[in-house]
């Protein structure tokens, strides 16, 4: 009975191993790997030329209360910020469609590199969305699992 108890739990051993998803395939990284990748951002910013100095985040920092880096790429870096609801409603009243909106939306946020009309016609096809959706992010746009997340009863 010992025998096949142990044979049973080595089968479903192979089992889950088999259905398990590999490890880069895996959902969340652990709070090492964002470290380290937030340490190779910082290293390839720093080798950017044209990039606003210190100062300048500074005065951003003070301006908008935060700002946030993103590396899309080694050479794709924007510098952001958080929009304010009397911004949001501004661009969402004007804006005559989507397309247009998330447009609107990032040309505000994103502080570095200056973005203008022939930026969105050259970049790649997800750059635009993909920074909408951190700027929507980090203006508190969070999905109701997120939000659930972050409340404690007291």
């Amino acid at each position: 009975m010992e025998e096949s108890t142990s044979t049973l739990a080595a089968q479903s051993a192979n089992i889950e191993a088999t259905i398990a998803p590999p490890a880069a395939q895996q959902a969340t990284p652990t709070e090492p790997d964002r470290e380290q990748n937030r340490d190779l951002v910082m290293e390839e910013f720093g080798t950017i030329e044209g990039k606003p100095d210190a100062s300048q985040i500074e005065q951003w920092k003070q301006q908008h209360e935060e700002v946030s880096l993103v590396g899309l790429s080694a050479e794709e870096m924007y510098i952001f910020r958080p929009i304010r609801r009397i911004e949001w409603k501004a661009l969402r009243s004007a804006a005559s469609d989507e397309e247009n909106f998330k447009e609107a939306v990032v040309g505000k946020a994103v502080l570095w590199p200056k973005i203008g009309l022939g930026w969105f016609a050259s970049s790649r096809a997800g750059t635009t969305d993909t920074l909408y959706e951190l700027i929507l992010l980090n203006s508190n746009f969070l999905s109701p699992d997120m939000a659930v997340a972050l409340v404690r009863k007291l």
